[in-house]
Order: C-alpha cells, then sequence, then structure tokens
C-alpha cells in the first residue's frame, strides 16, 4: 500500500521535476500495460505473504522492483541522462570495447574454477 501511494506521490510530482520521465509513463503505448503488469506483480506479492507462501512472496517482490526499475529506463528512452547523454553518444570506441572483452573472458578463467572449488568445499557434505 505504501508503494502505490509513494508511486502516486511521485507520478504528480514528477510533472514539474521530471517531466520527461512522467510523459514516458502515462503517454507511451506501452506504459498502462506495464504499470497494470507491475501493479499485479505488487498485489499478488502481498497475497502470497498473506497466505504464507514466503519463496512465491520474495520472486513476486524482485519482480516489482525489477518492473518498477525497467519502466524507469524505458520511460527515459533513449536518454541515459536526459535530455543530453543518450545510449548512441554514450557509446565507448570499439578499440576500448574489444579490451573489455578480453578483460572480461580473462576475468571468468579466473573467477569460475575459484567459484566452483569454493562451492565444492562448502556445499559438499561432509565424510564421517
Amino acid at each position: 500500500m505504501t508503494v502505490a501511494f509513494m508511486a502516486l506521490v511521485s507520478f504528480v510530482l514528477a510533472e514539474r521535476g521530471a517531466p520527461l520521465i512522467r510523459s514516458g509513463l502515462s503517454k507511451e503505448w506501452w506504459s498502462i500495460p506495464f504499470q497494470v503488469i507491475t501493479g499485479l506483480a505488487s498485489v499478488s506479492a502481498l497475497a502470497a505473504v498473506w497466505k504464507r507462501r514466503y519463496r512465491l512472496a520474495r520472486v513476486l517482490a524482485m519482480t516489482q522492483i525489477a518492473l518498477i526499475i525497467a519502466g524507469w529506463g524505458l520511460a527515459q528512452f533513449p536518454f541515459l541522462i536526459g535530455p543530453d547523454l543518450t545510449f548512441a553518444n554514450a557509446v565507448a570506441p570499439d578499440s576500448v570495447l574489444r579490451v573489455l572483452v578480453v578483460a572480461l573472458a580473462a576475468g571468468a578463467l579466473l573467477l569460475f574454477p575459484s567459484l566452483w572449488y569454493l562451492f565444492r568445499v562448502f556445499k559438499t557434505p561432509a565424510r564421517k
């Protein structure tokens, strides 16, 4: 209930403080169905808590938060930081992206075997 109230307050205050986001959340073709789905996730999470299905409630609460963040991103698309920085002009040069991919691959080669070993040591049942 509090989240719904704060969403309404944010929407009303966004008229002056964040008109781009308010416009995206109210005038795009996807905005109303998206908000309905987010609301359904919220109500479903509350119902799951009421019925003591806590694991489902956690999943639905995570879904609700993910949808709120995705709605914020979609509302200001194509701007990363409006009104000047768009996704298109925030892209790094190809030379930087290539180095980044190599660094991520090297990191994965170190990280994944370490994680496997860590889980094997701490998640394997103790032998008697």
